[in-house]
């Protein structure tokens, strides 16, 4: 902070005001196992219906509850055949820390807690019963780091794997996906009610002008304008050559028929 503060005091004060544990991964709590500064799953699922956000609701509701019933059979499915007992995508964090695991020196005297040297003048207290390392990075994701990956080869018995939080498990996964979004009939055939129909929102024109449909018509002038280009330079190149060449279809249709009986 005294750094930032000598580089950008506005800077500083505008963090200043706000609670470390919004910001520090020092003042993060260790039980959420999730050491991200932001969740990018709304503009995920945002990303994945922007082709679908402006049909009517019934619609909309529709197509998107078809999209989660892809979704979950795809990624079931796909993690039923996955051979390990961790998720994909966390095996492969695992295998990259191993390697840089093997920079590592342990020191050991008994007891569940190794002294792990990491070169570079780091060096960490690495907890296994606890599955904890002093540089925080086990204790907030879940996951070994390449300090507690040291250690739990030097003491041996049991795979990284072992230590690796059930959140990131296969059962975890399949567990998550494992509610199913049940099929059902085309609207026509849906049982009818006394209930009020859903009706659209009230539009309200927002400030300025929609970008949106300024785009589509900006595009369809283009269009149009191209269009009528290329149709009057075509027309004028047909007028040039008949002007050159007043019996020019009829020189050529002469010309197609004398090459026909020449083949005959």
């Amino acid at each position: 902070m005294e750094v930032m503060k000598t580089l950008d005091s506005n800077a500083w004060e505008w963090l200043a005001e706000k609670p470390p544990t919004q910001w520090s991964k020092s003042h993060f709590k260790t039980h959420i196992k999730c050491d991200m500064l932001q969740n990018n799953l709304c503009e995920s699922f945002n990303n994945s219906i922007k082709t679908i956000r402006d049909r009517p609701i019934i619609r909309m509701l529709e197509m998107i509850r078809c999209l989660l019933m892809r979704m979950i059979q795809w990624r079931r499915d796909k993690m039923s055949s996955w051979p390990h007992q961790i998720c994909n995508n966390i095996f492969d964090h695992v295998q990259q820390k191993k390697l840089e695991a093997y920079n590592c020196t342990v020191q050991w005297s008994g007891g569940p807690k190794y002294q792990v040297d990491a070169g570079k003048g780091d060096q960490y207290v690495v907890n296994l019963d606890n599955h904890t390392c002093f540089c925080r990075k086990w204790d907030l994701s879940g996951i070994p780091c390449a300090h507690g990956i040291a250690a739990i080869h030097y003491k041996g018995g049991k795979a990284v794997e072992d230590y690796v939080h059930s959140y990131y498990s296969k059962d975890s996964y399949m567990a998550l996906y494992n509610n199913l979004i049940m099929p059902i009939n085309e609207s026509q055939l849906w049982e009818k009610t006394n209930q009020t129909a859903i009706k659209s929102p009230a539009y309200t024109r927002q400030p300025g002008r929609p970008r949106k449909d300024e785009a589509k018509a900006a595009a369809r002038v283009r269009r149009k304008n191209a269009y009528v280009r290329a149709k009057a330079a075509a027309t004028a190149k047909k007028t040039a050559l008949n002007a050159s060449q007043p019996n020019a279809a009829e020189t050529a249709g002469i010309g197609l028929r004398a090459s026909k009986r020449q083949r005959k």
